[in-house]
């Protein structure tokens, strides 16, 4: 959405950001939501859509960028252009739990200990056990860890608060921020983006 011609390729942009998406809930549902693995998964997925869509993959984000660019020029169109990418998001995370659940099949099941709790359903029957018995500090952890993730991927595509215009340092540094933030929020799921949850919940169904 940012980046150049990118309102010029809706189709092309909302495409390649389904693809992307798909293929990063299928990294972290067959890795059963391996930190390092969705990590991976995001810095290859950023190096190869990313110079085309932005690299969101994430409905979040797409929101932190429309905010951030709603007022500069045409905010209708970047509100339209938003909504096909967050669709194209949300249709590529349910194919990739489609790719997942066809890859870890056992005999027409996917078996247990297969199925990752990164977007737990219950919060107060998945992770009672670690102390988390309230599905809002769930939530709340949820919503701080996404609000510190996306702050951190917009500040590097600022082009005053951008350390580097490199594609290359910015895909690694959003992957360690994930991989950090993952790690750190384990205990409720770590999941900072709808669309896998989505994608997720889907997987779990």
């Amino acid at each position: 959405m940012e980046t150049k011609l990118g309102h010029k390729r809706k189709f092309i942009v909302t495409l390649y950001e389904a693809v992307g998406t798909a293929l990063f809930t299928y990294c972290i549902l067959v890795s059963t939501a391996d930190a390092i693995a969705a990590a991976c998964g995001l810095f290859a997925m950023i190096v190869i859509f990313g110079d085309v869509t932005g690299g969101h993959f994430n409905p979040a984000v797409t929101l932190g960028v429309l905010v951030w660019q709603f007022f500069q020029s045409d905010p209708i169109s970047k509100l339209l252009f938003s909504f096909l990418i967050i669709l194209g998001q949300c249709l590529g995370a349910l194919g990739g739990a489609l790719l997942a659940s066809y890859a870890l099949r056992v005999d027409g099941t996917v078996p247990k200990e297969y199925i990752p709790i990164l977007a737990p359903q219950n919060t107060v029957e998945t992770q009672g056990a670690s102390g988390f018995t309230e599905d809002f500090q769930a939530f709340w952890s949820q919503a701080l860890c996404t609000f510190i993730f996306v702050s951190v991927i917009l500040i590097l595509k600022g082009h005053r608060t951008g350390p580097t215009r490199d594609g290359i340092h910015v895909a690694l540094t959003v992957a360690l921020v994930l991989w950090g933030l993952i790690t750190l929020d384990y205990h409720t799921g770590a999941c900072f983006n709808p669309a896998v949850a989505l994608g997720q919940t889907f997987f779990q169904v």
